[in-house]
């Protein structure tokens, strides 16, 4: 343990047992490490199985950014496990049935190690309702109630007291759409009901036939549900404050672009833009616009009542580094970064939590906490203020790379020489290495090679398959910027072919 007085340690006799909220990529990635550290892993998910996002409910009984024929915006290498590859011959931006199957196999895979079997509980049609920091046998802990659902049975709520707890939920929680125009959205809503909708809502491309779609927003889900439109609806007419008329994804001959909106004429059905230009006849508006994320459930329990710990919006505040609750370290997340290769930075953040709860790794003191996450506050203000980050920025690695915090926290997580309670160094972090820059690089370029392919595209199976070259030789040509003692994986990606 260590004495320095601007360290926070963990203290630990022995590692403690850790409830992980959430079965999609970042759940299954902390599970992964907590277990090599030779933690108790509860692994709690609402849903019926693993895969978070990625698992669709058939009888669309949950809201889901995911639809049945949404693909990968990425290729399949930049939301890759490090130590888990695809199936072979897997489509290059594969369709979302594709992704749950291949975090199914890696639970399966995870499940069948000699660890997991006897250390590792995993409950689904699990919701967890209510946590707070309660004393219980003189000790504090977290107290995690499980609603669990059983088939034709009324739910159970069932307490779990733990010592430690990671919020692994994502960042696709509840529908977020600007305030502005609140009042003329209202009254768009009450006057044409049913016909305004969030990206969260959307299913199926055939419920829009014929009709003229506005779509807000030019990030990811706006452009996907746009060209999944554009076959079958009259007119799609995206809407965003970066507008750009040269953009490819725009060529599409039903597709239009447009700048912000200026005001909505409800009586005329009708939409202004910025521009002057004014679209008709609108049937529906679908908002693109992101999500707020939502930890209600996380709760003080003070004498003031029911207080939330962190309050619904686009930024979880007193957050160390995306991490740690910096009122109380025992609390941790794992995947509420944005904009980024996911499931590398689940890994990365899961090999830093599962170090420190281990007792392996000492955290800064509580103050240095505060005022690291106070400094980067600042930062964030002041991109705001110069115009180069958005309200919905502070999560997000649009601007700062996720390169550099990956790589970044692998440094951390090596820096402790203390071996796990199994005797072994743990679960080794990803490395972003140069192989990884090469493919993001080509990514745009490469998709829209992929979309040109039509119904025949999910024959491509790699970069090579589209005419391009991936280099992938780390090994023999040098890509590797740096290594940290050899004790990390330098490149996961899959051979070029």
């Amino acid at each position: 343990m260590s004495n320095n007085p601007d360290t926070l340690p963990i203290a630990r006799s022995r590692p403690p047992t850790v409830a992980i909220i959430g079965a999609g990529a970042a759940g299954l990635a902390a599970a992964k490490h907590l277990l090599a550290e030779g933690c108790d892993v509860l692994l709690f998910e609402h849903k019926v199985g693993p895969g978070g996002v990625w698992n669709i409910d058939p009888a669309n009984r949950l809201d889901s950014p995911v639809y049945a024929d949404l693909e990968t915006n990425v290729p399949r290498a930049l939301m890759t496990f490090s130590d888990h590859p695809w199936p072979p011959n897997t489509s290059l931006f594969p369709k979302s049935p594709r992704v749950q199957e291949y975090l199914q196999s890696y639970l399966t895979t995870l499940e069948s190690s000699e660890r997991a079997r006897t250390h590792l509980h995993v409950m689904f049609n699990a919701e967890v309702i209510d946590i707070r920091k309660v004393t219980h046998q003189k000790t504090p802990q977290w107290k995690v109630v499980v609603r669990q659902r059983h088939f034709n049975q009324p739910p159970n709520d069932v307490p779990y007291m733990v010592k430690t707890v990671v919020v692994a939920m994502g960042n696709y929680h509840h529908k977020f759409i600007p305030e502005a125009m609140g009042d003329q959205l209202a009254q768009w809503d009450a006057t044409y009901p049913g016909s305004l909708i969030h990206s969260i809502q959307y299913r199926r491309a055939e419920d829009f036939t014929g009709q003229t779609v506005l779509v807000v927003g030019n990030s990811a889900s706006g452009w996907d549900i746009s060209a999944n439109l554009a076959p079958t609806a009259r007119m799609v007419i995206v809407s965003s404050q970066r507008y750009n008329p040269l953009n490819p994804a725009l060529s599409a001959p039903t597709l239009i672009g447009v700048p912000a909106i200026a005001y909505l004429d409800v009586p005329s059905r009708a939409v202004a833009f910025t521009d002057g230009r004014k679209a008709y006849n609108i049937d529906r508006i679908i908002y693109c616009t992101g999500y707020a994320y939502d930890f209600s459930f996380i709760k003080k329990g003070t004498a003031k009542g029911d207080e939330r710990v962190f309050a619904s919006g686009v930024k979880v505040s007193n957050v160390y580094e995306h991490m740690f609750y910096t009122e109380d370290p025992t609390l941790a997340f794992v995947g509420l970064p944005t904009m980024s290769a996911a499931f590398n930075v689940a890994e990365a953040q899961s090999a830093v939590v599962a170090r420190v709860f281990s007792g392996r790794l000492p955290l800064p003191s509580r103050s240095r906490l505060r005022s690291a996450e106070q400094s980067a506050l600042e930062v964030w203000e002041q991109q705001m203020q110069a115009g180069e980050a958005g309200a919905g920025d502070y999560h997000s690695f649009r601007l700062t790379t996720d390169k550099d915090y990956i790589n970044r926290l692998l440094m951390w997580a090596m820096s402790t020489r203390n071996r796990t309670v199994l005797g072994d160094h743990g679960q080794s972090p990803p490395f972003w290495c140069r192989c990884l820059d090469h493919a993001r690089d080509q990514s745009r370029a490469v998709r829209v090679v992929f979309k040109g392919k039509g119904a025949e595209r999910h024959r491509f199976t790699s970069f090579r398959s589209l005419g391009f070259e991936l280099v992938t030789a780390c090994e023999k040509g040098g890509n590797v910027v740096s290594m940290y003692q050899g004790r990390c994986r330098s490149c996961f990606m899959e051979p070029a072919k």
